[in-house]
């Protein structure tokens, strides 16, 4: 099943976002950095640090670009089919 996380769709993104990666610990996500252009993560990638810290700590948020989320990854790659983007791996964690 595939969830979007987003601070333009959620007030609370980043708590819901972070929620999900330490529920999913093998799963997967799209780091959106433009419409056209995602990266391909783990949900433990060290890019993005531990499941714990809050927005509130570092007055940042990891959904400031939306995140598209999935236990499975051929669903993620399926998304971007559809959604006529490219996806690149995370050098680090795929």
């Amino acid at each position: 099943m595939i969830i979007e996380f987003s601070n333009q769709l959620q007030s609370d993104a980043h708590t819901q976002f972070q929620s999900w990666r330490r529920q999913n610990p093998n799963g997967y996500f799209l780091n959106c950095k433009t419409r056209k252009s995602v990266m391909l993560h783990t949900s433990p990638c060290p890019h993005y640090g531990d499941t714990e810290w809050q927005s509130s700590d570092f007055n940042q948020s990891l959904t400031k670009t939306p995140k598209v989320c999935s236990p499975e990854q051929p669903e993620l790659k399926q998304w971007a089919t559809e959604h006529d983007a490219t996806i690149t791996d995370c050098k680090d964690c795929i």
